[in-house]
């Protein structure tokens, strides 16, 4: 059964409209949903649902019951529902940071917060290097150290990479990469980045 069948099955499952999202949408009742819609509908059906809430922030926000949330409403909603969620706080530094329980978190605040959820998050290691670094775990982590942090989770990580060209480079699993070898490996990555062939010169 597909995800679009199984939803059909249920309209009223907010569930199993967020698995139509995350599967890229589909066709209920001959009528198109892309992935946004869909996570609309889950919220409308349980706007306690933060997953749902989390996704739509993915999409840019969206329109629920009339009234329009951005990105950083949507994350901030999904963390006023579940203040463990390690992606949500990674996502909301994306969006310079915002207020949770009624306290502003600056941007290196949610990579931090992130991180003391989920010391596995690439992407908010690699946030945090961004931001100049920041304290994790009581560990104090500059620009490198983040960088390398996150290249030693996610080694097919291009961005991280670039980074830490900028950095100079480092030693990611015992081997020692300088700045032009991480532009090298960035663009392998991503032949796309401009900022990456720029570094090399």
């Amino acid at each position: 059964m597909s995800k679009a069948e199984a939803v059909e099955l249920d309209q009223n499952s907010a569930v199993k409209w967020l698995q139509l999202g995350f599967a890229g949408g589909g066709s209920v009742n001959a009528k198109a949903y892309n992935s946004k819609e869909c996570y609309v509908k889950a919220v409308e059906l349980k706007a306690d649902y933060a997953q749902a809430w989390f996704n739509l922030g993915t999409q840019g926000g969206g329109s629920i019951n009339a009234k329009a949330y951005n990105s950083k409403e949507c994350y901030q909603k999904a963390l006023e529902l579940d203040v463990g969620y390690a992606l949500a706080w990674n996502n909301l530094g994306s969006v310079d940071g915002g207020t949770v329980g009624g306290k502003p978190y600056n941007k290196k605040e949610c990579y931090q917060q992130a991180l003391e959820l989920d010391v596995s998050n690439a992407l908010a290691w690699n946030g945090l290097g961004v931001v100049d670094g920041g304290t994790v775990g009581g560990k104090a982590y500059n620009r490198k150290d983040c960088y390398l942090q996150a290249v030693k989770l996610k080694a097919d990580y291009a961005q991280a990479w670039f980074n830490l060209g900028t950095q100079g480079g480092g030693s990611v699993n015992a081997k020692e990469h300088n700045g032009k070898e991480c532009y090298l490996k960035a663009l392998e990555l991503d032949v796309r980045n401009s900022l990456a062939w720029n570094g090399l010169g």
